[in-house]
């Protein structure tokens, strides 16, 4: 019998899981068509795209093609006298990049397509779990394993974003007033301590299913 909860949870994951899976066709659609023809025809509809979504519009500046990418800096500004140096340390933001690489395109494509994969894989082996949930069945064979693969692939996807953001960063540099803004790593240590507590919940739910085994086996 399956549970209300578990039920409403299945039909957010299956949400989710539809919505990446378009996200996914479109990034493909679109690296296969800049392989093939390159960026100057996505510059005739004023193209931008990227981790905070797609934007099509016609820039005040005339056609273009950019990519909204997250990127992490650390900024200095070196005033006079040197008493009135500033820093910013941690700065975040989706930052809007030209395109004038068809690699660059290509490459950030890429990488955003294997990030949504990443995260579509976690999302199937979520489903797989609350399925069980829904059905009256937490410690159902399975369950742990996983419930283990979800902690090692919120780590492992974490990794790779922080990798990406910072090659993202570093294809960005640039100067502003005076200010100097320097690639940082950005890797979320609240989503790795997430992805350990996971790991350490799968190890709950592994006793769990030998208990029931065991228990099944006295009756």
């Amino acid at each position: 019998m399956k549970t209300q909860g578990g039920a409403l949870h299945l039909r957010i994951l299956k949400i989710g899981w539809v919505l990446g899976l378009i996200s996914l066709g479109l990034n493909a659609l679109l690296l296969v068509f800049s392989l093939i023809f390159g960026t100057s025809p996505l510059a005739n509809v004023s193209v931008a795209i990227g981790f905070a979504g797609m934007d099509i519009r016609r820039a005040a500046e005339g056609p273009e093609v950019a990519m909204i990418l997250p990127v992490a800096f650390n900024a200095s500004s070196r005033g006079r006298p040197a008493s009135t140096d500033h820093k910013l340390e941690n700065l975040r933001a989706n930052l809007l990049i030209p395109i004038e690489s068809r690699t660059f395109f290509s490459g950030s494509l890429a990488i955003i397509m294997i990030l949504t994969a990443g995260g579509l894989w976690i999302i199937s082996q979520l489903r797989y779990v609350f399925q069980n949930v829904a059905d009256g069945q937490p410690f159902a064979a399975g369950n742990a394993e996983k419930i283990h693969r979800i902690g090692w692939g919120v780590i492992v996807l974490e990794i790779l974003r922080s990798a990406a953001v910072l090659f993202w960063s570093y294809s960005s540099m640039f100067t502003f007033e005076g200010a100097t803004f320097v690639p940082t790593l950005d890797i979320g240590k609240a989503t790795i301590i997430c992805g350990l507590i996971i790991l350490a919940i799968a190890e709950v739910f592994r006793e769990g299913s030998r208990l029931r085994d065991e228990q099944s086996l006295t009756i």
